[in-house]
């Protein structure tokens, strides 16, 4: 969507004072795999991550994926920028393929994408004014310039928005 449009999102969801919930639902734990039967329906809650985990091992070779990811020569940061994908890109990425712990950065999902005291500033947009923290690790400045960060520079990263549908890929 277009940036305006997305600001307008972001205002008038600020603006929200109160959320209305169905009255006589049992809660239902999820954080744990299970049915539960509320009424005559049936809520499954299953680990959406071991989930897209088990469908990405289908499609790639993670094996493959693994020896990359051991390489002296290769390093990476990805940038979940406090959206929902955090939890996936670090049991995939660090857990799974073997990727260095702290690869991937601002991994705890929020509501408000980190919100105003992000350097982002809650606008989780992976592009070079937005994915800030990405962008200064990848050793470029947000027109795209090299800078000097003092740090290596990671040959690899990548950036996505909230819910994971925009991305962002560079490399060096």
């Amino acid at each position: 969507a277009p940036e305006k449009m997305t600001d307008k999102m972001v205002e008038f969801t600020a603006s929200l004072t109160e959320i209305k919930m169905c009255e006589g639902v049992p809660d239902v734990d999820l954080s744990k795999a299970a049915c539960y039967s509320i009424g005559d329906r049936v809520v499954e809650v299953f680990d959406s991550v071991e989930d897209h985990l088990n469908l990405l091992q289908k499609c790639f070779d993670f094996d493959q994926i693994k020896q990359l990811m051991a390489r002296d020569d290769f390093s990476f940061v990805y940038d979940s920028m406090c959206g929902v994908q955090g939890p996936y890109a670090t049991k995939i990425l660090e857990e799974v393929l073997g990727g260095k712990p702290g690869s991937c950065i601002n991994a705890t999902p929020r509501p408000d994408f980190g919100g105003p005291e992000s350097s982002w500033h809650g606008h989780a947009d992976p592009n070079l004014t937005y994915a800030v923290e990405l962008v200064k690790a990848m050793g470029l400045n947000a027109k795209g310039e090299k800078i000097d960060t003092g740090k290596p520079v990671p040959v690899f990263g990548a950036g996505a928005d909230g819910d994971a549908d925009r991305n962002m890929i560079l490399g060096s």
